[in-house]
């Protein structure tokens, strides 16, 4: 966008606007932490109820912003030398510059997505597969909230001939903010399912508030097997143009075949005369839908199906998603080896700054060749998007050298991924990150490989994306100003704190819990500013506490008479939180014991109470809510005698993930959010809303024909009732495989299938059965858990439960971050 600041003031309909000085504005920030041209930010300050915008006013003009828009009621904080616009509604004012922007561009076909699954995916897909031949504009990542709509409209361009945009809801009234702002002339509706069900009555409620986008649509494209979407549309939509594919001959898109084969899938479509088939590299049902919303699009924009056979080879395969590794000597790759354009550019660019820290970065690039522009000025593009991002060189493969200015960046051409791979040894990567990204054919993946820290095969992949939708899915369980602590002890269940404490930073937690000190020492290192509580503090470790500001908790005498010793003698102060025991009977002061309590902390004026807490035994059991609820009573009895004693009011924390959405009346300051971040959730409120974060896979490193009768394992625990071929998969115990997990009680899944364990988990490899699973062979990926396979299936299995399945995964399986 373009807009300076007395235009921004007459589009918000401003009469009188206090106009330090007119600037050009061209970029719009609702986050201080992602400001990059702050001379030509226009900040919008969005109240909200875990964290208010108009908190970070004062943030945002000491980097250099001087333009905002802020809320009539919380207008006292003003600077001179800055331009404010003050507004009833700040939101409201996002909404209307966007609307008044994406009016401009009347040459612009604007496709809407909705839909409770698949939406963001199949926007990705279609900008894959259009860009080239309409010059494409479409929502970044996922944005399709309310905010995200309007931030994606201001970035429509005068070149832009198609639109691509996501709309997401949660409960009722928020489409019609979406129809107001895109007024989609298409519109695609991709199924309606469970997620967000507890903003409705009924799945038919959440249908007919997610059909007000397409109110005014000229055509609706959807699957015509899907019943309630059908009977919907045919009652009230009959006046649109409905393109449909389907199974029936009465579908514009008929799918006359599909069928699988070892991990793909192969379709016969039929649109009008034409027949082809097509072979997409899935299985999966989601995924199969998901392609064919994009054909059925594709064929009614014009495409043939010859074309868009081509296209959908294209994205076949693509992971849609950035993966963050170790790589050697200290470094961290951040690997987007599957597709080459600004905007996807643009989102791992600003992963890399997420994840970075203070390391020097570098990328590695191939030719963006499918931009639909000159390479030049791409590669002009390129510069200056990394010159804003903080890097320091770049690696560019392409047949072209361009002499134009690189912003200080360090440039090396080469003429192919080969030519740079012969000449690896001249790159200093040591301690810094490196993002890799190019076309799918250019192969770059092989780079990450030769950069890549070696070490055992096996992973854990952490699905960042997951993990910040589950974040926003507990937040909307929360009650107006509780907080939340997100509890990353024991490398964040197994995740990796450092990286997942990174992410959640910027998605405004309150605070950061750790078991240990050095546990929050290493996030102070990796550049986390959160206020961190210990849950087990080792009080040797005091000069450290204070020396990287972390807050311990106290729950013994011992403690508190050590802290309040170290406070006075080093003339410091200490933040401490007070631990109460109302029935777990773990750690904790007990009732008997509040008055010596009170006694010690009204006399130690160097130690702050910041908060008090206690622990439930049973929050997501309903058959111990009694007992629960005798806790809230224990705790907020105790709570208030504490209170009266010392003449303040800490803050009061006692919910943990199981009991945030089943006791909102007891959120209190703060709750506690540690293993439901990560999708796992007995609660039927919310459970099916979250997505699992973490999968574990392995690889199979040999595969053998053996004869019936032989036996298979340590101390021969399993006979072969039959000829079996079999799998020696590289994971065991010593990875956290169970070993009780042997004998048949649990299976790993290769191409899809079961593959049952033979024989006892060994210390580094499992024995699997593979004979009705045909044509496996050495390499083949091997799935301990994902979504499919639960990670709530395998602890079952194994007598126990995820929290001790993720804590138990080595060290020495690798972490793979995922963004999608």
């Amino acid at each position: 966008m373009e807009y300076t600041s007395k235009e921004i003031g007459r589009l918000l309909g401003l009469s009188e606007v206090e106009t330090s000085t007119d600037h050009l504005l061209t970029e719009i920030s609702i986050d201080t932490r992602t400001i990059i041209r702050p001379a030509r930010t226009l900040f919008f300050a969005l109240p909200g109820g875990m964290r208010d915008g108009h908190d970070f006013i004062i943030n945002a003009f000491d980097q250099g912003v001087r333009n905002f828009v802020i809320q009539q009621s919380d207008c006292s904080t003003k600077i001179s030398e800055a331009n404010f616009f003050v507004v009833d509604d700040v939101l409201g004012a996002l909404q209307k510059i966007a609307t008044h922007h994406r009016k401009l561009f009347l040459q612009l076909r604007r496709i809407g997505i909705t839909g409770s699954n698949g939406k963001t995916i199949i926007k990705e897909w279609l900008y894959q597969m259009l860009h080239d031949v309409f010059n494409t504009v479409k929502s970044p990542k996922s944005y399709n909230s309310q905010i995200g709509m309007a931030l994606s409209l201001l970035g429509i361009k005068e070149e832009h001939q198609l639109g691509v945009f996501e709309a997401g809801i949660s409960r009722k009234g928020e489409m019609e903010k979406h129809l107001q702002m895109l007024e989609p002339e298409i519109g695609l509706i991709t199924n309606i399912g469970s997620a967000h069900d507890e903003g409705f009555e009924s799945r038919q409620e959440k249908l007919n508030e997610k059909m007000i986008l397409f109110r005014n649509a000229k055509t609706l494209i959807y699957r015509q097997e899907d019943q309630l979407i059908h009977e919907f549309i045919a009652s009230n939509y009959s006046d649109k143009v409905l393109f449909t594919w389907g199974n029936s001959d009465a579908a514009d898109v008929r799918v006359m075949h599909s069928s699988l084969e070892r991990g793909n899938r192969q379709i016969t479509i039929q649109f009008k005369s034409q027949v082809e088939t097509l072979n997409l590299r899935y299985s999966d049902q989601a995924s199969f839908e998901n392609c064919m919303h994009c054909i059925a699009m594709m064929c009614f924009l014009g495409l043939s199906l010859i074309e868009i056979k081509q296209r959908v080879n294209r994205i076949s395969g693509l992971h849609m998603r950035l993966e963050l590794t170790s790589g050697l000597d200290q470094s961290i790759l951040v690997n987007d080896a599957y597709s080459a354009d600004l905007d996807s550019l643009q989102v791992a660019l600003d992963f890399v700054r997420q994840q970075a820290g203070q390391r020097e970065k570098i990328a590695i690039l191939s030719a963006f060749e499918q931009s639909g522009k000159d390479e030049e000025a791409v590669f002009q593009e390129i510069i200056k998007h990394l010159a804003q991002y903080g890097f320091s060189q770049l690696v560019y493969i392409s047949e072209n050298r361009f002499e134009v200015d690189t912003n200080s960046i360090t440039v090396e051409f080469y003429t192919s991924k080969k030519d740079f791979l012969d000449n690896l040894y001249g790159l200093v990567i040591a301690h810094k990150a490196i993002l890799i990204k190019g076309a799918r054919h250019f192969g770059l993946e092989d780079i990450s490989d030769r950069l890549s820290a070696k070490g055992h095969s096996a992973a854990l992949h952490i699905n960042l994306t997951a993990l910040e939708q589950n974040l926003r899915i507990y937040k909307r369980f929360l009650k107006e100003n509780a907080g939340v602590i997100a509890v990353v002890k024991a490398s964040a269940y197994g995740s990796g704190s450092a990286e997942v404490a990174q992410l959640l930073e910027r998605n405004g937690v309150d605070y950061f819990a750790v078991a240990f000190a050095d546990e929050g020492i290493r996030l102070r290192k990796a550049g986390i500013s959160t206020d961190i509580m210990v849950f087990n503090p080792d009080l040797t470790s005091l000069p450290d506490i204070v020396r990287y500001r972390l807050e311990p908790e106290v729950y013994t005498f011992e403690q508190l008479a050590e802290i309040i010793r170290y406070t006075l003698h080093n003339n410091t102060e200490i933040t401490i939180h007070v631990k109460l025991d109302t029935g777990m009977h773990r750690l904790g002061f007990l009732v008997g014991e509040l008055n010596r309590l009170t006694t010690l902390l009204v006399n130690a004026p160097k130690v702050k109470v910041a908060t008090i807490f206690s622990h439930l035994s049973s929050s997501e059991d309903e058959s111990d809510d009694q007992y629960t609820l005798r806790q809230f009573d224990q705790f907020q009895s105790m709570y208030e005698v504490i209170c009266g004693l010392i003449n303040q009011k800490p803050k009061r924390h006692i919910l943990n993930s199981g009991g945030i959405s089943r006791f909102k009346e007891h959120q209190y300051d703060y709750v506690r959010l540690g293993i439901g971040m990560y999708g796992i959730d007995k609660n039927p409120a919310i459970q099916p809303n979250l997505r699992k974060v973490h999968s574990l896979y392995a690889s199979l490193i040999q595969v053998k024909k053996v004869k019936k009768g032989e036996s298979i394992g340590y101390n021969r625990k399993t006979i072969l009732q039959r000829d079996s071929i079999i799998g020696i998969v590289n994971i065991g115990y010593a990875d956290g495989v169970m070993r009780n997990l042997g004998n048949g009680r649990f299976a790993y899944t290769v191409h899809g299938k079961p593959a049952n364990i033979l024989g006892n988990v060994c210390m580094d490899l499992t024995i699997v059965d593979l004979t009705d699973i045909p044509e496996v062979k050495v390499g083949d990926p091997v799935v301990i858990f994902d979504d499919a396979k639960t990670i709530e299936e395998l602890a079952t299995a194994a007598v126990t439960i995820p929290y001790e399945i993720l804590s138990r995964i080595s060290d020495r399986v690798n972490r793979r971050f995922l963004r999608e």
